[in-house]
C-alpha cells in the first residue's frame, strides 16, 4: 500500500511539475540520482554469409578494439548475425563485459538465421521476454526479427531495457507499425511497471524527416524521444561514411534511445557516436550505421519520498 502511495505521488508530482513548467534539482545530495548508465546502439552490419564488407574477420576485431577503449555499461548490437564475429567480439570484450545475452531469437531447428541482436553488459541482466515479430518482407524475411526486453539494476536502481530492429526502410510502413504494436502490445505493457524506467533502443529504420513515421512511432510506443547533443545528428550517414555509399545518399537518424516513465530519469545526454578504425583496405567507418549513445541519470525512488516531506 505503501508504495503504491508513492508511486502515485511521484506521478502527480510529474505532472504537477510539467505542468507548472518547474524543474526538479539535478544536484545529486538533492536529487538523488547516480553517475550516469551509459549505453550504446548499434548497428554493425555484421551478416552470416553474405557482408557488406570485405575483410570481416579484421572488421570484427577493430570494432571490439575500439569498443574496448570506450566505457560503456552496455552496448547493444542489431545485425550481429555472425557467429564468427559475434566469437571475435566476446573473445576481445569479455573481461569487460562478461554478461551476454542472445542473439534473440536464436534456433537452431528453423531456417531462418536469428534476429541479430546481441547484448554485452558489464552488469547481470534478466531476460523478461523476447518475441518474433509476425510480419516482415525481403531479405528480413529470412531473420526471425523481433526484440527482447530486458530487467536490471543499476547503482541499486531498477531498470528496464528493449531492444529491436525493426523492418528495412525500403519496405512499406505499415509492416513497422505492425511491429511496433506488437512490442507495446507483448513486452511493453505486461512488464511496465510504473516505478521502473523503461529505456527502448535499436534501429527502427524510421527517418525523423517524416513525421507522421516517427510521431507515430513514439505515440504506438507512448515513449518520449530528445535532443542530439553535438554536431553529427545522423546515424545512417550513406554520402561520407568510407564503408557504405549509396548512389542517392539520404543522411538520416533512423536509431533511437527512448524513454518512458521519465519521471524517475533526472536527465539523458544522447549523441550519435562515429566509431573508426583503420581495417581492410583503407577503410576507417567500422559499419554503415554510427551508434547511437545515451548517459541516463536515473533517480531514486525515495526522492520522492523525501520531497514529499
Amino acid at each position: 500500500m505503501k508504495m503504491t502511495l508513492l508511486i502515485l505521488f511521484a506521478a502527480v508530482l510529474h505532472f504537477y511539475l510539467s505542468a507548472s513548467n518547474i524543474t526538479l534539482p539535478s544536484d545529486d545530495s538533492v536529487s538523488g540520482t547516480v553517475p550516469g548508465l551509459k549505453i550504446l546502439s548499434w548497428n554493425i552490419g555484421m551478416f552470416p554469409v553474405l557482408d557488406l564488407f570485405l575483410d570481416k574477420d579484421d572488421r570484427a576485431e577493430a570494432i571490439a578494439t575500439v569498443l574496448k577503449s570506450h566505457d560503456y555499461d552496455i552496448i547493444v548490437f542489431q545485425e550481429a548475425f555472425s557467429s564468427e564475429g559475434r566469437s571475435i567480439l566476446r573473445h576481445i570484450l569479455n573481461e569487460k563485459y562478461p554478461f551476454t545475452y542472445g542473439p534473440v531469437n536464436r534456433s537452431f531447428l528453423s531456417l531462418k538465421c536469428n534476429s541479430g541482436i546481441w547484448i554485452i553488459s558489464r552488469m547481470p541482466l534478466s531476460v523478461k521476454k523476447e518475441i518474433e515479430f509476425t510480419s516482415s518482407a525481403g531479405f528480413d524475411g529470412f531473420a526471425r526479427k523481433g526484440a527482447v526486453l530486458l530487467e536490471g539494476r543499476f547503482m541499486s536502481i531498477p531498470f528496464q531495457l528493449l531492444a529491436t530492429h525493426l523492418q528495412d526502410d525500403n519496405y512499406p510502413q505499415y509492416i513497422r507499425e505492425q511491429q511496433l504494436n506488437e512490442m507495446y502490445d507483448k513486452l511493453i505493457l505486461p512488464f511496465s511497471d510504473p516505478a521502473i524506467p523503461q529505456i527502448i533502443c535499436g534501429d527502427f529504420n524510421t527517418t525523423n524527416k517524416v513525421s507522421e513515421y516517427y510521431n507515430g512511432m513514439l505515440d504506438r510506443l507512448n515513449a518520449e524521444d530528445g535532443e542530439i547533443s553535438g554536431n553529427v545528428k545522423i546515424t545512417f550517414d550513406d554520402e561520407s561514411n568510407d564503408a557504405y555509399r549509396s548512389a542517392h545518399p539520404d543522411p538520416r537518424q533512423i536509431d533511437y534511445i527512448l524513454v518512458r516513465n521519465s519521471y524517475f530519469i533526472n536527465r539523458i545526454i544522447r549523441s550519435i557516436s562515429v566509431l573508426k578504425s583503420s581495417w581492410g583496405k583503407g577503410k576507417e567507418y567500422l559499419s554503415d550505421h554510427n551508434g547511437i549513445e545515451a548517459n541516463i541519470e536515473l533517480r531514486k525512488l525515495d526522492y520522492y519520498s523525501s520531497a514529499a516531506k
